[in-house]
């Protein structure tokens, strides 16, 4: 642990261009722990209020629907800007970067909560989600760029696992936090962390430099191109395949597979464990045998939505199911996006991360309204038919991904 700090401390005031890419180098963890707690703090702030909703409708006196604004506009928000503000701010450098987002989001936040009106609010929540684009179009080519490139898979993952601390440990708290204490309560501890992950980002992690244009460089000349594009939708279909029967898991369960309402919360969680065993399993898998962890993980997900949807009314059936589920989707965000980044070239490297965020944004927004309208329309058997199909499209789209490229460890 101390040699890790001192990596940290070693790296103040140097500029790195390139990647360490020495023989043997040894995977600093410190610094990706850091770059984790910023994840942690900015996925709660896009989270958290899914839990405040019936407090801040009371508040201005709306609907909580209308208050679902603030979960709908950052999606949306995401979605569009994403790609252009990768594309506008690819040259900056990207400890500057991710410390600017970092601190575009706690002034955000600090608004928010200080905010008269609901429109404040949701102005505050499109600032906040335009700069949670470009904090995550820069974190994981950041975490790359300070990581030997043989542990690309395994700084992404480590990096990535704030997300998935965010779900378990952030939103809870944070839930926690606004019920005791009022809403606001919760904006200005979050605008608390963000600043002091700037600063600490800041004093202790390497500038490194953005993406250089070469001279006669031209939108379309990459060569790795066509190769991050079918590795972006893959991950299109993966959140498509599981948001579109997540998103009504509780019905499903209830309705199809008939357990009690109150036991709902306990299959979610049992989902939880697997998706932390995934991670787990990636972490050690990731740079060892990368495509087979890929190919394994978009199986298991294929095998457990048929699996739903050819025995939903056994409870066993559904339980294994839901374990193997959640170590899939655990699995399969950290893969992709390792895959990504190792595909992209430096060039295109910021704008591929871009690319993966808008579409695995696009995959919930997609699988979210396709549910709805499976439920509404053929109903709850269905769905988990059309995620399974989806799951399959994305597998198979990998293996052509895979067999266009064979330079990467099996």
């Amino acid at each position: 642990m101390f040699g890790a700090a001192t990596g940290i401390l070693s790296c103040m005031g140097r500029t790195i261009t390139n990647p360490p890419a020495e023989a043997g180098a040894r995977l600093r963890v410190a610094p990706l722990l850091l770059l984790a707690a910023a994840v942690w703090a900015t996925v709660t702030v896009e989270l958290v209020p899914a839990g405040l909703l019936p407090d801040v409708a009371a508040e201005f006196g709306i609907r909580v629907s209308a208050a679902g604004l603030m979960v709908s506009a950052w999606a949306v928000t995401i979605a569009v800007a994403s790609l252009p503000l990768a594309r506008l701010l690819r040259r900056l450098d990207r400890r500057a970067l991710l410390v600017g987002a970092l601190a575009v989001m706690a002034l955000a936040n600090i608004a928010l909560a200080l905010a008269p009106t609901f429109e404040v609010v949701a102005v505050c929540r499109i600032i906040a989600a335009a700069a949670h684009g470009a904090f995550w179009s820069t974190v994981m080519v950041f975490a790359a760029a300070i990581s030997p490139p043989a542990h690309t898979g395994r700084a992404v993952t480590i990096t990535g696992a704030g997300a998935a601390v965010a779900v378990f440990l952030g939103v809870p708290l944070g839930t926690f936090i606004g019920q005791a204490a009022g809403w606001r309560s919760t904006f200005w501890m979050l605008a608390a962390l963000l600043a002091a992950c700037a600063l600490v980002i800041r004093l202790t992690l390497p500038a490194i430099a953005g993406s250089r244009a070469d001279k006669g460089d031209r939108r379309g000349s990459d060569a790795t191109l066509v190769p991050v594009i079918l590795i972006v939708f893959v991950q299109l279909f993966v959140a498509f395949a599981h948001f579109s029967l997540y998103t009504y898991v509780s019905p499903f369960l209830t309705d199809r597979v008939g357990i009690p309402e109150q036991a709902v919360g306990v299959l979610l969680l049992l989902s939880g464990v697997g998706g932390l065993i995934g991670l787990v399993i990636v972490t050690f898998a990731a740079d060892r045998v990368p495509r087979a962890a890929m190919i394994a993980a978009l199986a298991l997900l294929f095998v457990a939505l048929l699996a739903l949807a050819a025995g939903a009314e056994s409870l066993p059936a559904a339980i294994v199911s839901f374990v193997v589920w959640g170590i899939a989707i655990g699995a399969l965000p950290p893969l992709l996006l390792a895959r990504t980044l190792r595909l992209a070239s430096d060039r295109l490297r910021t704008a591929a991360s871009a690319m993966a965020v808008v579409a695995f944004n696009a995959g919930i927004a997609i699988g979210a309204w396709s549910g709805a309208l499976i439920v509404d329309g053929p109903g709850l058997t269905v769905l988990p038919v059309v995620a399974a199909s989806a799951a399959a499209v994305a597998l198979a789209i990998c293996l052509l991904s895979l067999r266009l490229d064979r330079k990467e460890p099996r």
